[in-house]
């Protein structure tokens, strides 16, 4: 088993696209979520940018689930990595964009 210490702290920005009837309500429960945050609402009432902090990779894939899993989410899709080094040796220290589409 994987110690903290061992275990890379990742965060991520995911961009939601919400139905605009129930935006209220899905902020609210993505606000709920342990290391999640709502941190923009778009003024055209459907899109938000959620910041997600997670243990692991195993953390960052289950919280981005519950995201989408939420009542009036249409998508949610992660556009900003960042893995903090454990080791201290700087190889991930460097933020990535996610590229979710092709050149």
């Amino acid at each position: 088993m994987a110690t903290r210490s061992s275990v890379s702290m990742q965060y991520a920005g995911v961009a939601v696209r919400v139905r605009p009837d129930l935006l209220d309500e899905a902020c609210r429960r993505i606000d709920a979520m342990p290391s999640v945050e709502v941190r923009l609402r778009h003024p055209d009432g459907e899109r938000v940018i959620v910041v997600v902090e997670a243990l692991g990779e195993d953390g960052q894939t289950e919280s981005l689930e519950q995201i989408r899993n939420v009542e009036g989410v249409l998508v949610a899709a992660p556009v900003f990595h960042y893995v903090d080094d454990p080791a201290g040796d700087g190889e991930d220290a460097m933020p990535r964009p996610v590229w979710t589409g092709e050149r």
